[in-house]
C-alpha cells in the first residue's frame, strides 16, 4: 500500500511540472533558433557612401601638341619634316625643333630645308594654309633648326574681348563677296571671319567674284582684312572710273530689256539674249593678243564696245543680273583644253550653267545650246573647281 501511494505522488508531480511548462510557453514566445548562413550570404553593415572625385578627361591633342613642341625631332629626309608638320599644324603647334645632323640637304641651306618642306605641305594640303607664316633659324653648333609658326586668328577663335567693333563679320563665302563688293573704293576693310570651317583657298576664290575685273580683292596675310588694288597696271582712279561707267551702261541697257512684270527667269533670258546677240568675239586674243585691250576681258568691253572675249561676256551677264538681284557668279575653268569663263545662275530654284560666249550671235529663234545647262551637261565639255562652287552655292 505504501508503494502505491509513492507512485501516485510521483505522477502528480510530473503532471504539475508539465502544466507549468505549458503555461510558460504560452506566455513567452521563444526566440527562433538562429539560421546558419554561408559566408556568401552575409551582408555587412552599410558604410557611408564615398563619391570618388571625377576623373579628369585627358586632352590627348593638347598632350600631343606639348610633346611635339618640346621634343627635338630627329629627321633624315624632307619627308620626315613634312610628316611632323602635317601632324603639328592641325594641332596649332607654335614651336618646333628639328635635328638635321643626319639629313641629306642636297645643297639646300638648313633653314630652307625646313621651309621648303612647309611650302610643300601647304601645296599638297591647301586646307592647312591658315598656317600662314613660318620662320626658321639654324644653329650651326647643334645642327638644329628651330621654327615658329603663325596661324590665322579665325582658326584659333575669338574671345569676347577680341571682337572688333568696326570689323565686318564673315560667316559665309557669299557674305565675303558682298563685303568686298561694297567697299571697292577703299584700300582695305577690316573683317573677322567667324566661321572656322571656311577654307583659305575658297575665300580667295570667292573674292575674285568682286571688283568687275578692275579691282583685285584678296585676303591679307593673316585674313583679318580684305585688300583692294587696281588691276592691269591701272591707277585706282582709272579702275574706279571704268567701274562707274560700266554701271551706268548696265543701268541704261536694263531699262530697255527688262520690265518689273517679268519673272526672274524671263529677266535671265533677256539678259542672256542681249549679251549673246550684241557682243562680238575679239579674235585679237588669238591673232594679236598684244593689241587686244584689257577692256575686252571685262563687262565694259561687252557693254560699251560690243567686243569681248569670254571674260567680258561672263562679267557682263554677272553685272546685269547682280543689278536685278538675281544670284549669278563667274566660273573660271577650261573648255576643250583652253582657259574659259562662263556663269552659274540660280534659275528656277536650281544653280545651272550658262555660256553666252558659245551662244554668241545666235538668235533666240534658233535656240541656245548653252542656256541653263545642268552640271552633268556642263562637265561634258569643260572643267572647273567644282568643290569651291559646292561650298559657295550652299553657304547661307
Amino acid at each position: 500500500m505504501k508503494r502505491y501511494c509513492m507512485v501516485i505522488v510521483m505522477l502528480c508531480c510530473i503532471l504539475l511540472t508539465a502544466c507549468n511548462i505549458t503555461e510558460t510557453d504560452s506566455n513567452h514566445q521563444l526566440s527562433p533558433t538562429p539560421t546558419v548562413v554561408s559566408e556568401q550570404t552575409i551582408t555587412s553593415t552599410p558604410q557611408a557612401t564615398i563619391t570618388p572625385e571625377p576623373t579628369k578627361s585627358v586632352d590627348f591633342s593638347e598632350q600631343k601638341k606639348i610633346e611635339l613642341e618640346t621634343t627635338l625631332n630627329t629627321v633624315e629626309s624632307q619627308q620626315d619634316v613634312k610628316a611632323i608638320l602635317l601632324e603639328a599644324i592641325p594641332l596649332f603647334c607654335e614651336k618646333l625643333s628639328f635635328d638635321i645632323e643626319k639629313a641629306e640637304l642636297n645643297n639646300q641651306l638648313p633653314e630652307h630645308y625646313v621651309l621648303n618642306a612647309y611650302h610643300n605641305v601647304l601645296s599638297e594640303k591647301s586646307e592647312l594654309k591658315y598656317a600662314y607664316e613660318i620662320q626658321t633659324k639654324y644653329d650651326e653648333d647643334t645642327q638644329i633648326v628651330t621654327c615658329s609658326i603663325k596661324y590665322m586668328p579665325y582658326k584659333l577663335g575669338f574671345e569676347e574681348n577680341e571682337l572688333q567693333k568696326d570689323a565686318r563679320k564673315v560667316y559665309t563665302l557669299k557674305e565675303l563677296i558682298s563685303i568686298a563688293q561694297d567697299n571697292l573704293t577703299e584700300t582695305s576693310v577690316d573683317i573677322m571671319i567667324m566661321n572656322k570651317e571656311l577654307n583659305v583657298d575658297d575665300m580667295q576664290n570667292a573674292l575674285q567674284q568682286a571688283g568687275y575685273g578692275y579691282i583685285l580683292c584678296s585676303l591679307n596675310q593673316d585674313a583679318t582684312q580684305i585688300t583692294m588694288s587696281p588691276a592691269n597696271y591701272k591707277t585706282r582712279e582709272e579702275s574706279l572710273s571704268y567701274i562707274e561707267e560700266t554701271n551706268l551702261l548696265a543701268d541704261e541697257i536694263l531699262k530697255d530689256i527688262v520690265t518689273d512684270s517679268m519673272t526672274d527667269e524671263e529677266k535671265i533670258y533677256a539678259v542672256y539674249s542681249y549679251v549673246a546677240a550684241n557682243t562680238a568675239y575679239d579674235h585679237r586674243y588669238y591673232s594679236n593678243r598684244d593689241e587686244m585691250p584689257y577692256e575686252s576681258m571685262t563687262a565694259y568691253g561687252a557693254l560699251k564696245d560690243n567686243l569681248a572675249i569670254c571674260g567680258g561676256y561672263s562679267w557682263a551677264v554677272r553685272l546685269l543680273l547682280d543689278k536685278l538681284g538675281i544670284e549669278c557668279y563667274n566660273v573660271n575653268g577650261k573648255s576643250h583644253g583652253e582657259y574659259h569663263m562662263w556663269n552659274v545662275i540660280k534659275y528656277e530654284g536650281k544653280y545651272l550653267y550658262f555660256d553666252t560666249t558659245y551662244d554668241r550671235g545666235i538668235t533666240p529663234e534658233l535656240g541656245y545650246s548653252r542656256f541653263a545647262m545642268s552640271e552633268e551637261k556642263a562637265v561634258m565639255d569643260r572643267e572647273w573647281n567644282q568643290s569651291f562652287f559646292e561650298h559657295l552655292l550652299v553657304s547661307e
